[in-house]
Protein backbone atom coordinates (compact mmCIF):
# COMPACT_ATOMS: atom_id res chain seq x y z
CA UNK A 1 0.00 0.00 0.00
CA UNK A 2 2.70 2.47 1.04
CA UNK A 3 4.56 1.62 -2.24
CA UNK A 4 1.81 2.02 -4.18
CA UNK A 5 0.76 5.39 -2.28
CA UNK A 6 4.70 6.57 -2.98
CA UNK A 7 4.84 5.72 -6.82
CA UNK A 8 1.48 7.37 -7.11
CA UNK A 9 -0.36 3.86 -7.95
CA UNK A 10 -4.24 3.86 -6.64
CA UNK A 11 -5.34 1.19 -4.64
CA UNK A 12 -8.24 -0.17 -3.66
CA UNK A 13 -9.87 -2.13 -0.48
CA UNK A 14 -12.74 -3.40 1.11
CA UNK A 15 -12.72 -3.91 5.35
CA UNK A 16 -15.46 -3.94 8.04
CA UNK A 17 -16.29 -1.16 9.49
CA UNK A 18 -15.93 -0.28 13.15
CA UNK A 19 -16.97 2.69 15.35
CA UNK A 20 -15.71 2.12 18.59
CA UNK A 21 -17.17 5.59 19.68
CA UNK A 22 -20.49 4.02 18.97
CA UNK A 23 -18.98 0.25 19.22
CA UNK A 24 -20.97 -0.52 16.04
CA UNK A 25 -20.38 -1.93 12.20
CA UNK A 26 -22.12 -0.61 8.86
CA UNK A 27 -20.60 -4.02 7.20
CA UNK A 28 -18.46 -4.17 4.80
CA UNK A 29 -16.93 -0.93 3.20
CA UNK A 30 -15.59 -0.85 -0.54
CA UNK A 31 -12.96 1.87 -1.36
CA UNK A 32 -12.29 1.24 -5.54
CA UNK A 33 -9.70 4.14 -5.95
CA UNK A 34 -7.79 5.18 -2.52
CA UNK A 35 -4.45 6.64 -1.54
CA UNK A 36 -2.66 6.25 1.69
CA UNK A 37 -2.28 9.46 3.80
CA UNK A 38 0.07 10.15 6.43
CA UNK A 39 -0.78 8.03 9.98
CA UNK A 40 -1.93 9.96 13.07
CA UNK A 41 0.41 10.07 16.03
CA UNK A 42 -0.93 8.12 19.42
CA UNK A 43 -1.02 11.72 20.72
CA UNK A 44 -3.61 12.53 18.08
CA UNK A 45 -5.08 9.19 18.10
CA UNK A 46 -5.20 6.14 20.64
CA UNK A 47 -5.34 3.62 18.26
CA UNK A 48 -2.68 5.44 15.62
CA UNK A 49 -0.92 2.15 15.60
CA UNK A 50 -3.78 0.11 14.31
CA UNK A 51 -5.16 2.32 11.90
CA UNK A 52 -4.40 3.21 8.16
CA UNK A 53 -5.44 6.98 7.15
CA UNK A 54 -6.42 6.90 3.15
CA UNK A 55 -7.53 9.55 0.57
CA UNK A 56 -11.13 7.85 -0.83
CA UNK A 57 -10.84 9.27 -4.58
CA UNK A 58 -14.29 9.02 -5.32
CA UNK A 59 -15.40 10.85 -2.84
CA UNK A 60 -12.36 13.95 -1.84
CA UNK A 61 -12.63 12.41 1.71
CA UNK A 62 -10.34 11.63 3.99
CA UNK A 63 -11.25 8.26 5.52
CA UNK A 64 -9.43 5.88 8.49
CA UNK A 65 -9.83 1.62 9.20
CA UNK A 66 -8.76 -0.22 10.87
CA UNK A 67 -5.75 -2.89 9.96
CA UNK A 68 -6.98 -5.73 11.35
CA UNK A 69 -10.34 -5.46 9.59
CA UNK A 70 -9.13 -4.90 6.00
CA UNK A 71 -10.36 -7.84 4.03
CA UNK A 72 -9.15 -7.42 0.84
CA UNK A 73 -6.04 -4.69 -1.14
CA UNK A 74 -6.80 -4.34 -5.20
CA UNK A 75 -9.31 -7.36 -4.76
CA UNK A 76 -7.05 -10.02 -3.08
CA UNK A 77 -7.70 -11.62 0.42
CA UNK A 78 -5.75 -10.49 2.87
CA UNK A 79 -5.16 -12.85 5.79
CA UNK A 80 -3.51 -12.06 8.87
Amino acid sequence: MRHDSETNMIFSIAFMSYSQDKNISDGIKTVARAKLLKNCTIQQNRNANLMINYLDLDKGEARKCYIPLLMFYNGVKLTF
